[in-house]
This record gives C-alpha cells, structure tokens and sequence, in this order.
C-alpha cells in the first residue's frame, strides 16, 4: 500500500502575508506586514534569553501557555479593565494568531457552522474556516461606521 495525498491537499497555501513578506524581500520594500523589524534586540531581551537557555527552559510548555504569563495577563486586565479573569479557565496563550484561530475554530465550530469573514480581519481567517469545515460568509464593513449590513450576511 503506497502513500497518496489527501484530498484536502490543494487548501495548501502560503499565507498571503507570508507571500506579502516574499514580495516585499523580491523588490527590496519597507516590510510593514508579519511583525518584521529592523530595529536591534533590545540587551535587556538578549540577556533574558541567554539566561532562560541557561536555566533549562528549552521545552514546550502547557497547550495554554505558562502560568506566569497567563497570571500576569489575568492581572493586567484586572488592573486596566476591572475584569476578573481566572488565569487557568479563561485565558490561553498561543505563539501565533493563526494557530490560535484555529484552535478556537476548532473548539467552537461544527462542520457546516458559517463564519462571518470581513475584509478587515486577517488574510488566514476564510481559509481557517474552510480548514474546519466551516462556511466562510463574506460581508463588507462600513468605512465610517466600522459596522455590517445585516443584508450583506443575508
């Protein structure tokens, strides 16, 4: 029995702001998109990093992020927003906006549920949805107010 490709295989993409990096690199642009930067690593950064390999933190951690940084977001919001948010029911950290996306697709969502996708949000989310086995429905937003006609969704 030899290996075949699935037949989800032609969903493989490039991100587009991944393509947007790649095209910006080709004619030499000012890269604006993925989080690039031209600024140097702060020392204090650096420094921090060196001791973290040092001490031994070089492993993945809890699928919802450390308890230290889950803690201290609990407390931010607490302190910004007067929200009390219990740091190991209710916040998750991810390393990516897509990975994370797709874990809350994942967990929310059923085969065939509709995810309102707006030009305002990023590149990756219609095809997240399609990846879920979702039904991405596309609708404008209102430049000024920000808001979408309920007709559109229609």
């Amino acid at each position: 029995m030899g290996l075949s490709i699935g037949n989800r295989f032609e969903w493989v993409r490039q991100s587009e702001i991944r393509n947007m990096s790649i095209e910006c690199e080709k004619y030499g642009g000012l890269n604006l998109s993925q989080g690039v930067c031209d600024l140097e690593v702060p020392p204090i950064v650096i420094k921090g990093a060196k001791q973290a390999i040092d001490d031994g933190f070089n492993s993945y951690t809890r699928y919802d992020g450390l308890d230290e940084i889950r803690a201290a977001i609990a407390k931010r919001q607490k302190i910004f927003s007067g929200m009390e948010i219990d740091p190991e029911k209710e916040i998750v950290v991810s390393a990516g906006a897509t990975g994370a996306l797709y874990s809350a697709l994942y967990a929310l969502l059923s085969a065939g549920d509709e995810v309102i996708v707006t030009p305002l949000t990023m590149a990756a989310t219609g095809l997240v949805a399609l990846h879920v086995n979702a039904v991405p429905i596309f609708a404008d937003v209102d430049p000024d107010t920000f808001t979408i006609d309920p007709e559109d969704i229609r």
